[in-house]
């Protein structure tokens, strides 16, 4: 069985969304250094916490990220603390 990285598994947009930073002129690159269409990049991780008992929460949802806007989607970044639990839930459209 062959290796699979990460990037592969995820697809070039998770790459492309990992490996972006700010260039000096502040305009958003990708590891090659082109230019990422800004619309489509969201800070996830730069963006303010949600704190919550037991750790945070940051998310992408089409309120902030308009991209989103009709796709019924969102993403978000949860920090656990030590001791912190995730609530568990279910999408039933999904």
């Amino acid at each position: 069985m062959s290796e699979i990285s990460r990037r592969g598994a995820l697809g070039a947009g998770a790459g492309i969304a990992a490996a972006t930073a700010l260039g000096a002129a502040g305009t958003a690159r990708a590891s090659t250094g082109k230019p990422v269409n800004p619309t489509y990049v969201f800070p996830l991780a730069a963006s303010a916490p949600a704190v919550h008992d037991g750790g945070t929460l940051r998310g992408a949802h089409e309120k902030n990220f308009p991209v989103l806007a009709g796709q019924q989607g969102s993403v978000y970044l949860v920090h656990l603390d030590p001791g912190g639990v995730r609530e568990p839930h279910w999408h039933p459209s999904a």
